[in-house]
């Protein structure tokens, strides 16, 4: 049976402050506070461990915190490898208000890494790796590493047999042409930044091209360009629900209606964790494009997640 896997480049630890209502210039008050273990790998193998699937967590993690940021990672039960590196690990903290159902998040953003750290932890992992298993490298990079560093694990992790899917808003399109991976998932605003680089590639020069107008693009068409980076586009709607594209099929699906979001940190993960758990078993051993009965049941069971996430008080 194939395994999950998750790299998380760039850890932070969440903190969340449930407030009944802010005041700027006064002290504020809070319900209460809560402090997790997290970053967009994590959350992937935090939702798929709720639903009873182990997805082994290999993060990258500042000397300053890792040692809490991994007896949090224990305590939750995710099997979890760290490669410890200097610096400091991050913290986000999330101000939520019940008054008016706001969030205001406030991120720190003090952690370096190197290429070379990314894949040293990319070669602690490649040993576990079969064929048909999946990798989701996930988060933003953090200063000092370069795209490239993902496209050289991504080749590793392929020569394994493995499929890999990117989440990360710091790749190009270039760099993501060159990782080649089995799936990519942006939110809209990523995507359209994606669809924007291809469709201004132009590799014929020896004419002008006509000045094409994308502005008015929606979804469908956005999602259907990016298949040129991915064999399958798993677009992130945010409150519109997602769209899903191959060359097989593009269907989307709303999201669901909640009585009150609390957060709506970490709902990207939890799509793709969840529609990577409504997946069956052949789609990771064909490793290709998915058809649109299976893409169509792994996207409910994404917003299902997605929906589980924002409604949880943290």
């Amino acid at each position: 049976m194939s395994m999950i896997y998750t790299l998380t480049l760039n850890p932070v630890i969440d903190v969340h402050f449930a407030m009944d209502g802010i005041t700027r210039g006064q002290e504020n008050y809070t319900r209460h506070r809560i402090r997790a273990a997290a970053g967009k790998g994590v959350n992937v193998s935090a939702a798929l461990l709720r639903h009873g699937v182990n997805a082994p967590a290999f993060v990258l993690t500042g000397e300053n915190g890792a040692d809490e940021y991994m007896a949090m990672l224990k305590a939750t039960g995710i099997e979890a490898v760290n490669l410890v590196v200097p610096g400091n690990l991050r913290e986000y903290v999330s101000l939520n208000d019940a008054s008016d159902g706001s969030e205001t998040r406030i991120c720190y953003r003090d952690f370096r890494a190197s290429d070379e750290d990314v894949l040293t932890l990319g070669n602690m992992l490649a040993p576990r790796l079969q064929k048909g298993d999946v990798v989701c490298i996930s988060g933003a990079l953090p200063e000092g590493v370069s795209p490239s560093s993902v496209v050289r694990i991504s080749s590793l992790f392929k020569g394994r047999g493995a499929l890999v899917a990117i989440d990360c808003a710091s790749m190009s399109a270039s760099a993501l042409a060159a990782a080649s991976p089995w799936l990519i998932k942006p939110n809209l605003a990523e995507g359209r930044r994606l669809f924007d680089a291809l469709t201004g590639n132009y590799f014929d020069y020896s004419y002008d091209p006509p000045v094409m107008d994308y502005s008015d693009a929606g979804p469908s068409f956005i999602a259907a360009v990016l298949g040129q980076l991915a064999s399958n586009v798993l677009l992130s709607l945010g409150p519109d629900g997602a769209r899903f594209s191959s060359p097989l099929t593009s269907i989307s699906c709303p999201a669901l209606p909640v009585e009150r979001c609390y957060s709506t940190v970490g709902a990207g993960d939890n799509l793709l964790a969840g529609f990577l758990f409504g997946l069956p078993e052949r789609c990771f051993a064909n490793g290709g494009p998915v058809n649109i009965f299976d893409a169509k049941a792994a996207l409910a069971k994404g917003m299902e997640f997605a929906a589980e996430i924002c409604v949880e008080e943290r």
